[in-house]
């Protein structure tokens, strides 16, 4: 972690999120533990062990402030897990008005990562050979 780094569990629309805040970042991260996306953690567990890695977030939300006299906007970046790869991906990017707006936007967009996947994880309850099979 970086100087000035702070890392936390918050609760957003009923889910646990890890919120990691520094002078120069926020970042969200979103994974499926603790039984709110059931049919989605056990793939994404799955996939975990498949692959000896760790297993990957839902949907990864960052801001990083951009550098000193640059004419660089100010984005949030959404990433989320696709079902066809088993991977995070690059989703969108978001211009916002400046650092003091990152927060709230940030949060914006992950509750509506946490609308997507809680809509994601019942279908796989109905069929989850559709859901684990959709393309990237």
């Amino acid at each position: 972690m970086e100087d000035g780094e702070k890392q936390q569990q918050i609760e957003l629309d009923g889910v646990e999120v890890e919120e990691t805040a520094s002078p120069t970042a926020y970042k969200l991260k979103l994974f499926a533990t603790g039984g709110n996306f059931l049919y989605l953690g056990r793939i994404i567990q799955g996939n975990a062990v498949l692959r000896s890695e760790e297993p990957q977030p839902l949907a990864y939300i960052s801001y990083y402030l951009p550098a000193p006299l640059s004419e660089q906007a100010h984005r949030i970046f959404v990433s989320i897990w696709r079902s066809g790869t088993g991977y995070l991906v690059p989703d969108e990017e978001r211009i916002i008005a400046g650092a003091e707006e990152a927060r709230e936007m940030a949060r914006a967009a992950m509750r509506e990562s946490i609308k997507h996947f809680r809509e994601l994880d019942k279908q796989m309850e109905v069929s989850p050979e559709r859901v684990a099979l959709e393309p990237a």
